[in-house]
């Protein structure tokens, strides 16, 4: 990554920390309430995630959807696009340790979560790949087809995550008496965290590349 390219990611490698720290207490306080069946403890955990990687989201973003980039649409394009990926690879990989932890380590036992907590590993490994490649500096991903191409992928997690959310609230399965609660409280969060992400990126991506240039 070049030296102004690293300098617009700056604000997002700043908080990065910031948001591991929120991850693993969330979890660990998953964990914690699952093994006491305190469901309003272990929702209230997920919820603080999701509003931890929100705010960040927005903090990267807003500045961008609201006055558009200060210097090198390109640059900030990629810078974007870049920075909003890492925060879904973050999303998915709180979904799969949240998964994979409170079904080894609390006592609750689901015979699938296993699967989708190793399903949401796979994507967020892929994520994180698609980004290492991005950063490069002569990376094809950077072509504005590759970036168009990839928030419409976004776009489209939005929409299928809206999906799931809907179906997780009319079927009624956030009331379950099973041990899949914990699971389902997961996908509420992942699915609100990765909804409001795709609405977000694509926001700013149809502001960068379509507002008026400044230069």
């Amino acid at each position: 990554m070049n030296t102004q390219d690293a300098e617009r990611a700056k604000p997002l490698k700043q908080l990065v920390l910031t948001i591991v720290i929120a991850l693993v207490a969330s979890v660990l306080v998953m964990v914690f309430a699952a093994a006491r069946d305190a469901r309003a403890i272990f929702a209230l955990a997920a919820t603080l995630f999701v509003v931890q990687i929100i705010f960040v989201t927005l903090r990267i973003n807003w500045p961008l959807m609201r006055d558009g980039p200060a210097q090198g649409r390109e640059g900030a394009v990629v810078a974007s696009v870049l920075c909003n990926s890492v925060l879904t690879g973050l999303a998915y990989a709180w979904g799969a340790t949240a998964m994979l932890t409170v079904y080894s380590l609390s006592g609750l036992s689901w015979r699938h979560g296993w699967q989708y907590g190793a399903a949401m590993a796979l994507v967020a490994i892929g994520v994180f790949v698609y980004t290492r490649w991005l950063s490069a500096d002569n990376s094809g991903l950077r072509t504005p087809r590759a970036l168009a191409a990839v928030t419409s992928l976004g776009a489209l997690q939005g929409l299928g995550t809206i999906a799931a959310l809907a179906f997780l609230l009319l079927s009624g399965k956030l009331a379950t008496p099973k041990s899949d609660w914990a699971a389902n409280d997961i996908f509420l969060a992942g699915s609100v965290t990765l909804a409001l992400l795709s609405l977000i990126s694509v926001l700013s991506y149809r502001k960068l590349t379509q507002g008026p240039s400044s230069h």
